[in-house]
């Protein structure tokens, strides 16, 4: 089972905690049928990497908030959402372990953002920090995908583009 812990917020502890979850690096874990998290799993540091955005010195300049679980493979490969500090929502498939699927060709719509700030808990200089974050103004740029004809995925969300070309809101993959 899968957990996205970075869901829509729905009052201040959430929003921070989701924040935090992010740049913990928690935004999504699985969890082994016996309740406890699987540890082998650890989502791909280039997700991290695009979802806090640090200076040169190491301190974080901005947080993007926002994810989403599109489809689960039976092979137990992950579709998944995030918005990124660029104002993009990325689109990426995940193996079993976390790590991003090369085989799959990732892709990117621009964002529609709002911003805010909070204060969070900053492991890599353990110093609690006041951060701005970026959110989805609540219009998703992927909102669901299914898997058909055995290969290919149709993907569906509000978006003109997905990578460079018209979409009109659908692309299949």
């Amino acid at each position: 089972m899968l957990v996205l812990n970075s869901g829509s917020a729905s009052g201040f502890n959430d929003f921070q905690s989701n924040v935090q979850n992010v740049v913990n690096n928690t935004e999504l874990q699985r969890v082994n049928s016996n309740g406890s998290l699987d540890s082998s799993f650890v989502h791909d540091p280039s997700i991290l990497a695009n979802t806090v955005q640090r200076d040169q010195s190491g301190n974080i300049q901005t947080i993007a908030c926002g994810s989403a679980v599109l489809a689960l493979f039976g092979e137990g490969k992950i579709l998944f959402a995030y918005l990124a500090t660029d104002s993009t929502y990325r689109l990426v498939r995940l193996n079993p372990n976390g790590s991003l699927d090369s085989t799959f060709q990732a892709g990117s719509v621009p964002a529609s953002t709002i911003s805010s700030s909070v204060l969070i808990h900053d492991p890599q200089t353990n110093t609690d920090v006041v951060v701005p974050v970026l959110l989805s103004n609540g219009v998703p740029g992927f909102s669901d995908a299914q898997l058909v004809g055995g290969n290919q995925i149709v993907v569906v969300g509000q978006f003109a583009i997905y990578a460079g070309v018209p979409a009109h809101g659908i692309v299949r993959l």
